[in-house]
């Protein structure tokens, strides 16, 4: 999954860069990453394995090749079979076997349940092996409390517990989660509430709806308001966004003014007013401003102040325990910086946008320059002035920008007259590793190849329309 990218110009034109130095030299029409020590490369149209000296492991003879979310790569060959490619248990050997049956283990208070796949179709086993729920549906998820909930595409979502017995009619959708002994579902685009048995308490009537501690927000138009589930009014506060901070405590949002209110699994107000900034709560605090100094801070589930309103801005922390704040230079002009969980500051306020990407490098720009910088926070690189996107897995793109001369006609309505006027394009100069190997100069790039991406050390390459290998650091 890709995080948010930034692309960020201040100038243009690129420099020519030397050729990549090869670990494994330019020979293939197409490759792809390094996963469990070999990758798939092809040549003269099939496909086949390398390890990370480059030799062969299974010579090409596939017609496609795929890697998968779990690592393990996936082929077909001429006659359409698809196989996975794993090491064989006797010879330890790289080979083409039969893709093995997917299976889930769940506890549930009737013994061990499986969750298994066959022909595409998953059912539910015993420990024992005996089918208690025959393969006939597209996905089966298990929610606790020995309940499953599964989906056929042809009927949609019902309710199975451990005995294999169905709990509940088919719905368009069920809810993954029991919440307070009720379950949400939807039918025929209206939102109703039922029990873990299927026994419905509040039938499908509601445009919106969502379980909230003991009670329900919902709407049947407009904005959400707090209810009992014998649709009895308990608030009139109005608001379009509930946030969960944790089994006790629930955050009710107005998005267009950021507005909130903290309330209890009872309904009961805990914090009446909270203006919040992106409204997220990671590491137990929420981004807020107190209204009496304008400042910004963070609060707790239960409204309590946890990091001091100190701030001209906060935002959420990062999954890696960092998050931005707005800050004064020298001169008097907002930047931006980073604290930590406990609300030091890491990173001076010194940069006007800073972006963090999940493997961990963050991209940064102050004035008409921009860099990376690693989870340390250390350079990785120069600084440069040239468009520059960071797409992840240790590989940035520079970019050069061209100029077209294009035609706007005139449109009465909006006002705009006819004109010529110049149309900036970005175009791809050159792909990098972050340790600065050249891995794609532009006039190489083909559209809708995959980029290169920095994998158990190594990294695809490109020279004279042939991928290789190079090494590279730190990922």
């Amino acid at each position: 999954m890709r995080a948010l990218i930034w692309i960020f110009m201040f100038g243009f034109g690129f420099s020519s860069c030397q050729s990549p130095s090869f670990h494994i030299e330019p020979q293939f029409d197409a490759v792809l990453a390094f996963a469990q020590g070999i990758a798939a490369v092809q040549q003269g149209g099939k496909w086949g394995f390398i390890d990370t000296s480059g030799a062969w492991v299974i010579e090409p003879w596939f017609v496609k090749a795929e890697l998968g979310e779990e690592k393990v790569y996936q082929v077909t060959d001429e006659s359409n079979q698809v196989f996975e490619i794993r090491k064989t248990p006797d010879s330890n050997a790289w080979a083409a076997l039969q893709p093995l049956g997917k299976s889930i283990l769940v506890e549930t208070s009737s013994g061990r349940r499986f969750i298994f796949e066959k022909d595409a179709y998953w059912g539910i086993k015993d420990e024992k092996g005996n089918i208690l729920v025959a393969p006939q549906f597209d996905s089966i998820h298990y929610m606790g409390s020995n309940l499953f909930r599964a989906y056929a595409l042809s009927k949609g979502y019902c309710l199975l517990n451990a005995e294999e017995q169905k709990h509940s009619a088919y719905f368009q959708e069920i809810s993954p989660e029991i919440q307070f002994g009720r379950i949400r579902f939807r039918n025929e685009d209206r939102y109703g509430l039922m029990t873990p048995d299927g026994k419905i308490i509040l039938p499908p009537s509601w445009w919106r709806l969502e379980i909230v501690g003991q009670h329900i927000a919902c709407s049947n138009g407009g904005k959400l308001q707090l209810y009992s589930d014998r649709l009895e009014k308990l608030s009139d506060f109005l608001f379009d966004v509930v946030i969960p901070l944790d089994e006790q405590y629930w955050l009710a949002k107005v998005t267009d003014t950021g507005q909130g209110r903290i309330f209890d699994v009872a309904g009961q107000v805990v914090k009446s007013e909270v203006e919040l900034s992106d409204g997220q709560l990671m590491y137990g605090m929420l981004p807020v401003k107190n209204a009496a100094t304008q400042k910004w801070g963070y609060i707790n589930s239960k409204g309590e102040e946890v990091i001091p309103f100190t701030f001209i801005y906060v935002e959420s922390f990062w999954p890696n325990g960092k998050a931005i704040f707005w800050g004064a230079d020298q001169n008097g002009n907002t930047k931006k910086g980073l604290i930590d969980t406990m609300g030091q500051i890491v990173q001076p306020a010194i940069f006007d946008k800073i972006l963090w990407n999940p493997d961990g490098v963050y991209t940064v720009v102050k004035g008409n320059t921009i860099q990376l910088l690693d989870e340390k926070l250390n350079s990785l690189g120069e600084k440069t002035k040239k468009p520059l996107e960071y797409i992840g897995q240790g590989v940035y793109v520079m970019y050069k920008e061209k100029k077209s001369l294009k035609y706007q006609k005139s449109n009465w309505y909006i006002g705009d007259k006819a004109r010529f006027y110049w149309s900036r394009d970005l175009k791809i100069s050159a792909v990098f590793s972050v340790d600065g190997q050249l891995l794609l100069d532009g006039k190489d790039a083909l559209e809708n190849e995959p980029f290169p991406v920095v994998s158990e050390g190594l990294a695809a390459a490109k020279k004279d329309g042939k991928w290789g290998f190079v090494k590279c650091k730190g990922y």
